[in-house]
């Protein structure tokens, strides 16, 4: 019962497949090189005889070359109108644009020779609409000239899929909204209104572009316009004729393929003399609507799949066969009986596949398998295929092969499965519809839900997440930090259009951040308060008691001790605390430096100048980690000059063409020992002097604080003595220069 089910939605999904098909044939056009030469046949059988009262005057090759090179001048033109309508023609059409002017001369005789006529009929052309991608426009002829003519019309054609021309616009709407009939249409509603049969009157208001029969070249009555210049023409060929004027020497380009024959070529001229008798006769193809082609052309593809189902392989073909005849037998009956076009194309290429694509039932048993292991195979692989084997049966090769492959795909897939399971990271892959398609062991211990399928944030929402932070780390109820990482951007990834997302617990690492901050702030407050405590007792003790020698060394120590606290806890927190940049005041930041040393400066009666710049002295940084740098400097110019000695503060703009402002602090003292002067900044490094112990914290955390800044410091120490630091920071150009630069 279920095997009959199957085979049921089987044979309907058939049907509905090959329904779409055909929706897309009919719709799409796909299957006009089928039906347009049968057509083309059809038409040319249906053609009456050339009208003998529309008659061609031919601007041929014999035309000019006696008359001369085209474009003749107007006056010639006028003159060619002028014999013919002394002949008393019914109508005079040219198919001829005059939307350039001329001399005026030329064009008032042309215009005058219209007028004079008084039954005229003059052609323009439609050009694409300027500003629109959409739509076309009127090109008019020169304005005099079209208020001599009767009337006017464009000439514009149609070209199908293989540029042949069957089809001709009656009416065309303008991209302004206005209505531009065509040549010949407007020259039959010029000659009366009897000129129109009431099927040509229907098809104008409908503004449909029938298909009309077009004859082979040369077929209606044509004279060369010299023979009528020359007045070799006699006045009977002409009177109560329709005459067409127009271009047929090969030369001047205006020769079209055409139908019936699709390899012929007429003149454009020739064109307009078949419409204008396919307009009067009410001779037209018209072709059926796409609903009305569609039913037509499922109706057999029905019946076959119908007999599909019942009849034998054999008599399956014969089916094939005879209703193929049948559509394209209806179609040319239809159309030769009511002119109306049926096209057999798209039906008769539905029932063309309807029939190999029902002999799948044959292999049933190997379509099974196929799709069953097919829906094993995850992702089509680049191995090697194994010789043939299994025989000559070409089924059962293939299915070796797939069995081949179906091996070689689970064994990558154990194999990939292996290598994510053993990562220290939850993984997970989804493709590039967003759907969980691999994942790992660790990933399943994380996830509540975790499947094949899940989206990403169905997947996320199993996590208890307590909060997000701003770096788009997790943190989960349970304590837990996750670094979210997305390796979109790889060539992998990009490659397979896949997503790989890695959750790394990083839980080990926040903590230990965490503490080494806590541990930071316990030194920073532990190593402090002992020393300070120190300081405060021995402030009073040197009032109280005499032995002022230990009460000072133990002050220095405890100073000390104090300094290198502050220094190490300061270095630390400058790799923890991001800096807070903003603009700065270079000549404030110094004096306010010079004055927190001033006290000690004058303890050990040391003078300090500073002198700055005036420009520019505005620099981007953090104000609380540059006041310390510059305190470190003048600390250390303090602590190791002698008494009486000089420090020397300069803010200057010596890098102003750079963007830098540079800040120079140099003393006479007894500068750095030789063997520190090679890495001044080296952290625990040589000691300073005799006197005076340090471990380089100050001045490490100085180089760094000007690394983080973007700046640089430069150490110069002579040989006769001294120290001079040179602190160049990046600058903000003066105002000035600011607004010049808008």
């Amino acid at each position: 019962m279920a095997a009959r089910l199957r085979g049921f939605l089987e044979r309907v999904g058939l049907l509905l497949g090959l329904a779409c098909l055909l929706c897309g044939s009919v719709l799409g056009g796909w299957t006009q090189r089928i039906d347009n030469p049968l057509l083309d046949a059809l038409t040319e059988r249906m053609a009456s005889a050339p009208a003998q009262d529309i008659i061609i005057v031919s601007i041929d090759d014999r035309s000019l070359s006696e008359v001369g090179q085209w474009p003749w001048p107007r006056s010639r033109v006028a003159a060619l109108v002028d014999q013919i309508a002394a002949k008393h023609p019914h109508l005079i059409e040219l198919d001829i644009l005059f939307t350039e002017p001329s001399r005026e001369n030329e064009d008032h005789a042309l215009a005058t020779s219209l007028a004079k006529a008084g039954n005229t009929v003059i052609a323009s052309s439609l050009v694409p609409a300027e500003g629109r991608t959409e739509g076309v426009r009127t090109l008019q002829p020169v304005a005099e000239i079209v208020s001599a003519a009767r009337t006017q019309g464009h000439v514009s054609m149609v070209t199908d899929e293989d540029d042949v021309i069957r089809r001709l616009p009656l009416v065309v709407r303008t991209a302004d909204g206005s209505e531009v009939p065509h040549m010949q249409l407007a020259a039959l509603k010029a000659l009366g209104p009897d000129a129109m049969p009431p099927e040509t009157i229907r098809l104008a208001k409908a503004g449909n572009a029938p298909i009309f029969a077009i004859r082979p070249a040369a077929t209606y009555r044509m004279v060369s316009a010299s023979a009528i210049l020359r007045g070799d023409v006699p006045a009977v060929f002409l009177r109560n004729a329709i005459v067409l004027i127009g271009a047929t020497a090969v030369g001047l380009g205006d020769t079209h393929l055409v139908s019936p024959n699709g390899g012929e070529f007429i003149a454009g001229v020739e064109m307009q003399a078949n419409l204008l008798q396919a307009l009067r006769e009410g001779r037209f193809i018209r072709e059926a609507g796409p609903e009305a082609t569609l039913l037509v052309s499922f109706l057999p593809l029905l019946l076959l799949v119908g007999g599909l189902w019942t009849l034998s392989p054999r008599h399956s073909l014969l089916l094939l066969v005879a209703l193929t005849l049948a559509t394209v037998c209806a179609s040319t009956v239809v159309l030769l009986v009511w002119g109306l076009w049926l096209p057999p194309g798209s039906a008769a290429l539905a029932l063309a596949l309807a029939y190999p694509l029902g002999s799948w039932r044959r292999l049933s048993m190997a379509s099974s398998f196929l799709m069953f292991r097919a829906d094993q195979l995850s992702a089509v692989n680049d191995t090697a295929l194994p010789s043939d084997g299994s025989g000559l049966d070409q089924l059962a090769r293939q299915i070796a092969r797939l069995d081949f492959l179906i091996d070689e795909t689970s064994a990558r897939r154990e194999f990939l499965q292996a290598v994510i399971d053993a990562a220290p990271d939850a993984i997970c892959v989804f493709d590039h519809s967003g759907n969980l398609r691999l994942h790992n062991a660790r990933a399943t211990d994380l996830f509540v839900t975790v499947r094949n399928g899940i989206t990403l944030n169905a997947l996320l929402s199993t996590l208890p997440v307590s909060m997000k932070t701003d770096e788009g780390e997790l943190i989960l109820v349970d304590g837990r930090h996750l670094n979210v990482t997305h390796a979109e951007g790889s060539g992998i990834v990009q490659r397979g259009g896949i997503n790989l997302i890695i959750f790394r617990d990083v839980t080990t690492i926040r903590t230990a951040e965490a503490e080494r901050r806590q541990m930071l702030e316990i030194l920073s407050h532990d190593m402090r308060s002992p020393q300070v405590a120190i300081l405060s007792i021995t402030s009073r003790l040197d009032v109280e008691e005499g032995d002022t020698g230990q009460i000072a060394r133990i002050r220095n120590h405890a100073r000390r001790t104090l300094s290198l606290a502050d220094n190490f806890v300061q270095l630390a927190r400058l790799a923890e605390v991001p800096l807070v940049f903003e603009d700065v005041d270079a000549g404030a930041l110094i004096d306010e430096a010079v004055d927190r040393l001033w006290s000690q400066a004058r303890e050990k009666d040391i003078q300090i100048d500073s002198e700055t710049s005036v420009l520019p002295s505005i620099i981007r940084g953090d104000a609380g980690v540059l006041s310390r740098v510059l305190d470190n400097l003048l600390t250390n110019a303090v602590k190791y000059c002698p008494p009486g000695a000089r420090i020397s503060v300069q803010g200057s703009a010596k890098g102003a063409g750079n963007g830098m402002f540079e800040i120079e602090i140099a003393d006479n003292g007894p500068g750095l020992p030789p063997a520190r002067r090679a890495n001044p900044f080296q952290r625990f490094g040589e000691r300073g002097t005799v006197k005076e112990n340090g471990v380089g914290l100050g001045m490490a955390f100085v180089a760094r604080a000007i690394e983080l800044h973007a700046g640089r410091i430069d150490c110069e120490c002579p040989d006769s003595g001294g120290t001079r630091f040179t602190v160049s920071l990046p600058a903000l150009p003066p105002a000035d220069d600011q607004s010049q630069s808008i």
